[in-house]
């Protein structure tokens, strides 16, 4: 179509030559007019993508490590490598790049003296920064005889530090769980981040604190605000009986060596001064974070992660505000107000903490804003305290205008109170003004166990841990008839097996659609995976009326094919359904796939979690799942779905387990029953450095008539091995879905798996 196009020169950065510039394109198209903000490198970029590890070895030399440069501009141009130290070889030492191409250096000790070689690889030509360079580190040490294992005590250190602050210092601590001496040194991912010059000994059986420091204004943004994450690696010697077992994270360590690792979140914070906060104006709407937190619960320390991301694509978001509330207390403590560009994300790291300095009751997040409905809302909350990983779920964003008013109720389905599990609830007030609730609970007959009273204050939350009585299943909460205010509510069942935790929602609710119509939920499996895992899902189903109701559920296979199942419940009766396909659908083989709920009469609450055992073990590991109105998809009307806060790790990380690292999957379903084709746009930061830029790249997937399809490990999808390779653990990506071709409808939905646990985190936003 007709379009116009507009350019101005980005006065961000200064380089010799010509410029990047950022480039505007307006389009008229029959859904309307589109625009598209890309920045535009006409002159050679070189930045370094992928850092070398530290190499733990034998004075003899022979040991590698490997780093990556790449040319994100849009000219070729040469590179030239020198060497500062005369302990390593680099090959190759001079390399042409394309535009967009990378090439991996491969860095080899060469015979030394014992103890710790510093040296650096520092690149030139055109395109490249002065001082562009990488630091090479090598321990040349006798392997011991024992056993040595080094484990990183937390896998997650946060740190915070002021906006504009230039340095901050802080500790991760390592143990040694062997049976002989660890003797390593630590390195970085990032020029940002600055480990210890010390060589690490730790005794058997003890831990050590290795310092680090972190500069921001290195930081990709320059320590503008939100957070970003780094890895610090120890590499150490293996004992010569373990030489060859190499069971530690890096390949590239070396036969003799091994290593573990720490993820660092660095988070510029501003001041969050404390005061009151009106209640909403008429026709305003706040998103909600009920359970925020940082505080120490009954099977670890939970921490909650926060993610905004702009759903405009041309106009900024201006004067959002931020406002925490620590449950049981009558003060807020406020951001200053921010803004969001087009198409950006800003993610928050343990926000309770970094941002409002709260570390010691859960509380609530509302973000307010004349258009706090164009900002995508993703939260997390996870329990920290285990060095495999992270066990948590997702925090639902609940909007103010969906809330229940007087005499309306919520419903819960899907709870549990046993030996081993209980279950905690979330009441929160949404207007500023008092509000009492009754909550009832049923058992799965639907008969009343237990009723109570809560009061809640104006924006106060109110949890409840657990307060399921044994045998609850559901819960029903009314807001009085006399009420002001307004009430949304949720619920955390936990398996104190495992310490993970999961949402449960009253998701007709949640996402605004009728419980009479139909349902999905996006993604039902059983399936054996990898390292003795079995995924599976369990689905409760509540009748919500007063009378009886029935139903046709059906499970879409992958393969396409279709098994039906009819359901009738009594009033408030709830049907557990344990391993949905196989004790409903009768599946014998692994499958996997999606699920549909049709009423025939009454109204229906649903809920599930699909989660993994582990062979010989209890203990569960898994998400909830939202249930969404069938025709919830995204259709070729200029409609998209944007997803910020994404990370995806290299795959040497995954294949490592690294504790507190994630790989993203993606699933879509076409709900309309026409074929469709959808194209999937991740913006990514190119480069570990300060010189680093957006990237943007696009790829399409069709899909037939009601087919499910998963994409494991999305980055690696989209980019093609070839641009994957080499970027490394890549983090706070966004994601955004538009429908290209078809007349088709798509749900999409994330996956997210802990690399350490196998622990995963369901997203729809």
């Amino acid at each position: 179509g007709d379009g116009t196009g507009s350019s101005e020169r980005n006065p961000s950065k200064s380089f010799a030559g010509p410029c990047p510039y950022t480039v505007t394109l307006s389009v008229t198209h029959p859904s309307g007019q589109r625009e598209a903000t890309r920045l535009l490198e006409f002159a050679p970029r070189v930045v370094i993508t992928e850092f070398p590890e530290a190499i733990a070895g034998s004075a003899s030399g022979g040991d590698t490590t490997l780093y990556t440069v790449r040319n994100i501009g849009g000219s070729p141009t040469t590179v030239n490598l020198t060497r500062q130290g005369t302990f390593f070889t680099q090959t190759p030492e001079t390399f042409d790049l394309a535009p967009g191409a990378s090439q991996r250096i491969t860095i080899t000790t060469l015979p030394v003296s014992q103890g710790r070689h510093d040296g650096r690889s520092v690149a030139s030509g055109a395109g490249v920064q002065p001082g562009t360079s990488v630091g090479v580190i090598f321990l040349a040490e006798n392997a011991p005889i024992g056993d040595v294992i080094g484990v990183a005590v937390t896998s997650r250190v946060d740190v915070s530090s002021p906006v504009g602050a230039s340095s901050v210092d802080d500790i991760a601590t390592f143990t040694n769980t062997g049976s002989d001496t660890l003797t390593g040194v630590v390195s970085s991912d990032v020029a940002w981040m600055t480990p210890s010059p010390e060589v690490i000994t730790i005794e058997p059986g003890r831990e050590v604190e290795v310092p680090f420091t972190i500069d921001p204004t290195f930081r990709p943004d320059g320590g503008d605000a939100g957070t970003f994450n780094a890895r610090l690696t120890l590499v150490y010697r293996l004992g010569t009986e373990q030489s060859g077992k190499n069971g530690g994270e890096t390949p590239f360590a070396g036969i003799g060596s091994s290593s573990t690792s720490a993820v660092v979140s660095h988070t510029a914070t501003a001041a969050t001064p404390a005061g009151q906060v009106p209640p909403l104006a008429e026709g305003e709407v706040a998103i909600f974070l009920p359970g925020v937190a940082h505080v120490q619960g009954s099977v670890g320390t939970f921490i909650s992660d926060v993610t905004l991301t702009s759903l405009l694509k041309s106009v900024k978001l201006e004067g959002l505000r931020l406002h925490f509330r620590p449950s049981g207390s009558p003060f807020f403590r406020s951001l200053p107000s921010f803004d969001l560009s087009p198409e950006s994300s800003r993610t928050y790291a343990d926000i309770a903490r970094t941002i409002f300095e709260n570390s010691t009751a859960v509380g609530s997040l509302q973000l307010r804003g004349n258009d706090a409905r164009s900002v995508a809302v993703s939260a997390s909350v996870f329990n920290s305290s285990n060095p495999a990983g992270t066990y948590g779920t997702t925090i639902p964003a609940f909007r103010s205008d969906r809330s229940a008013g007087a005499n309306e109720k919520i419903f819960l389905t899907g709870l549990t109170s046993s030996e081993t599990t209980h279950t905690n609830l979330y009441l929160q007030e949404a207007t500023g003004l008092p509000a009492t609730a009754t909550i009832q609970f049923f058992n799965e007959q639907g008969v009343a166990l237990d009723s109570r009273e809560e009061s809640l204050a104006g924006f106060g939350l109110l949890p409840l841990n657990s307060s399921v009585p044994a045998g609850g299943v559901s819960a029903v909460i009314t807001t009085q008839g006399d009420s002001e205010g307004r009430l949304l509510a949720y619920a955390t069942p936990v398996d104190r097996r495992s310490g993970d935790t999961w949402a449960v929602a009253d998701w007709s609710r949640q996402y605004g659609y009728q419980a009479t119509g139909p349902m999905l939920i996006p993604v039902a499996g059983a399936l054996r995976g990898a390292n003795d895992t079995y995924f599976r899902t369990d689905v409760a189903i509540m009748n919500s009326g007063e009378s009886s109701g029935s139903g046709t559920m059906r499970f879409h296979s992958r393969t396409g094919s279709v098994i039906e199942r009819n359901l009738e419940l009594q009033a408030s009766e709830s049907r557990m359904i344990n391993d949905v396909l196989v004790s409903i659908f009768g599946i014998s083989g692994d499958d996997a796939g999606y699920i549909t709920f049709t009423p025939a009469s009454g109204t229906f609450a649903i809920t599930s979690r699909t989660y993994t055992t582990v062979a010989g073990e209890p203990a569960t590991f898994g998400s909830g799942v939202p249930t969404l109105a069938l025709d919830s998809g995204i259709r070729l009307d200029g409609e998209t779905r944007r997803l910020g806060g994404i990370n995806d790790a290299a795959a040497s990380t995954v294949s490592a387990r690294r504790p507190n690292t994630f790989r993203t999957n993606l699933i879509l379903v076409e709900t309309a029953g026409e074929a469709v084709t959808v194209r999937a746009t991740l913006r990514y930061i190119s480069g570990n450095q300060s010189t680093a830029a957006q990237a943007i790249r696009s790829a399409n997937f069709s899909l037939s008539p009601r087919q499910f399809l998963q994409i494991n490990q999305i980055s690696h999808k989209i980019l093609g091995d070839d641009l994957r390779g080499p970027l490394g653990d890549l983090s706070n990506m966004q994601l955004e879905f538009e429908v290209i071709e078809g007349n088709g409808a798509v749900v999409v939905l994330t996956s997210t798996l802990d690399n350490g646990t196998a622990d995963s985190i369901l997203r729809v936003d």
